[in-house]
C-alpha cells in the first residue's frame, strides 16, 4: 500500500521525491490548484545551508543540477568558503557581527517548489476532510475534490505536510483540540516583497548585503531582515525585488498589536533607522501591499491512539 502525503509544499514534495528515489509507492494531495500558486499572493526566500548535500541524495540528478535556477539571484553563485550573514545595529548602521555560513543557496520558495514538483504526480485541488482506520494497518483518507466531489483513498500511512494550520493535525487531535492548535509566537510583524523600480535604490540596498541578505537588530526590540528576492536581469537593477521583514513584540510601542499602516512604518524608520534599512523602508511604493505576519509553530504532542498514522508507525 502507498504512503499518503497531505500537502505538496516544499516539504511534502521533497518527501515524495525521496520515496520515489527509493521505490516506495506513494500518493500526494494538495489543496491548492497548482505548484506555482503563491500563498497569500506573495513569494519569499528560503536559505538552504547544511541541508544542501542532503538534497543531492533526495532529488533526481537532473533536478539537483538545476537548483541554481531556483535561486533568488540565479546569476550569483555562493562560494564554497567565506559566506557570512551580516548583522547590523539598525539604529546606528554599525556592523555588529558577521556570522560564518557554510556553502549555501538562497532560493525562491515559488521556483523551488515548482522544481521539486517535476516528475511527481500531485493530485491538486484535494482538500482533506477526514481520516479513519479501515483495517489491519490501513488508513482511509477522504478528500473534497474541486469542491464538488468526494474521494476516499486507502494507504499504509498518512503523513501531514500541510503547514501550521494542518488539516491532518486537526483531525488527529479532534478529541483534544487545544493540543492540535498551532502556537502563536510572541511577536508580530511584516513580511513583504518589494520592487523599488529605481536602480539607485536597489544598488544602495544590495551593497549592504552579503551580497544576498542581512539581519538588523534595533534597541527598541525590532528584528529586521533584508534579502534579494528576485533578479530577472542583473543589468536592469530597477527590476530587482527584495524581501523585507520587520518584527516586534505585541507590547512594543509605537507599533503595538495593531496592523501598522505603511505611513506609520515609514515614520518609525525615518526617525530611528540608519541606512540601508531606512532607505529600504522609506522607498517602498505607497501602493505596495504590506501584509502582517502572525508567526505560528506546531508543538510536539502525544496522543494515545495512532489512528491516523498506521499501527506500525
Amino acid at each position: 500500500m502507498s504512503v499518503l502525503i497531505v500537502g505538496a509544499g516544499v516539504t511534502g514534495l521533497l518527501f515524495a521525491q525521496g520515496l520515489k528515489r527509493n521505490s516506495i509507492p506513494f500518493a500526494i494531495y494538495e489543496a491548492e490548484e497548482a505548484a506555482t500558486t503563491i500563498r497569500g499572493q506573495r513569494d519569499w526566500g528560503m536559505s538552504i545551508q547544511w541541508a544542501l548535500p542532503l538534497l543531492q541524495q533526495i532529488l533526481p540528478e537532473d533536478l539537483f543540477k538545476r537548483l541554481q535556477t531556483t535561486s533568488v539571484d540565479p546569476h550569483y553563485v555562493f562560494p564554497h568558503d567565506g559566506n557570512v550573514m551580516p548583522v547590523y545595529n539598525v539604529e546606528t548602521g554599525e556592523l555588529v557581527k558577521s556570522m560564518p555560513l557554510v556553502k549555501m543557496l538562497r532560493v525562491s520558495r515559488r521556483k523551488f517548489r515548482a522544481l521539486c514538483a517535476e516528475g511527481i504526480d500531485v493530485k491538486y485541488a484535494h482538500v482533506l476532510t477526514n481520516t479513519k482506520e479501515t483495517g489491519t494497518d490501513l488508513v482511509c483518507a477522504s478528500f473534497d475534490v474541486m469542491g464538488s466531489s468526494c474521494r476516499d483513498v486507502e494507504g499504509a500511512l498518512v503523513v501531514g505536510a500541510d503547514g501550521a494550520h494542518s488539516a491532518l493535525r486537526s483531525l488527529a487531535f479532534q478529541d483534544w483540540p487545544e493540543q492540535g492548535l498551532a502556537m502563536r509566537m510572541p511577536y508580530i510583524g511584516i513580511n513583504t516583497s518589494v520592487c523599488y523600480n529605481d536602480a539607485a535604490t536597489a544598488i544602495l540596498i544590495r551593497e549592504s548585503l552579503s551580497p544576498v541578505f542581512a539581519i538588523g537588530i534595533h534597541p527598541r526590540g525590532y528584528w529586521l531582515w533584508i534579502s534579494v528576492q528576485e533578479v530577472p536581469d542583473p543589468s536592469k537593477r530597477e527590476t530587482w525585488m527584495f524581501q523585507l521583514q520587520w518584527t516586534w513584540a505585541p507590547d512594543n510601542t509605537p507599533l503595538g498589536t495593531a496592523k501598522p499602516s505603511l505611513p506609520i512604518l515609514k515614520a518609525e524608520a525615518a526617525a530611528t533607522f540608519a541606512e540601508s534599512f531606512r532607505v529600504a523602508w522609506l522607498q517602498i511604493p505607497d501602493d505596495a501591499p504590506i501584509l502582517p505576519t502572525m508567526s505560528q509553530s506546531g508543538s510536539l504532542s502525544y496522543y494515545r491512539k495512532h489512528r491516523f498514522m498506521g499501527k506500525k508507525c
